[in-house]
């Protein structure tokens, strides 16, 4: 199977990501040392309006789906 150029960018996007990371600097030397996991969690903000809705969907859904969405960010390596 070739790989398509999209599959070769993805991936060299993903590799640049890698190799920007600090995830070595939270991984123990040892496997018992174990870093505390913060988690944060992100909503849409509330002082920036919600974006246009699309022709064709509910646009109480659609703003429903803004007020309500919630990201959470798991994790120890960081990108700067």
């Amino acid at each position: 199977m070739l790989a398509r150029a999209s599959d070769t960018a993805d991936q060299s996007v993903i590799s640049l990501a890698d190799s920007a990371s600090n995830f070595g600097d939270h991984v123990g030397d040892e496997f018992d040392e174990v870093e505390t996991i913060e988690i944060t969690v992100l909503k849409f903000p509330k002082n920036l309006p919600i974006p246009f809705c699309p022709e064709g969907i509910d646009r109480e859904s659609w703003a429903k789906a803004f007020q309500e969405a919630t990201v959470y960010l798991i994790g120890t390596a960081h990108f700067r």
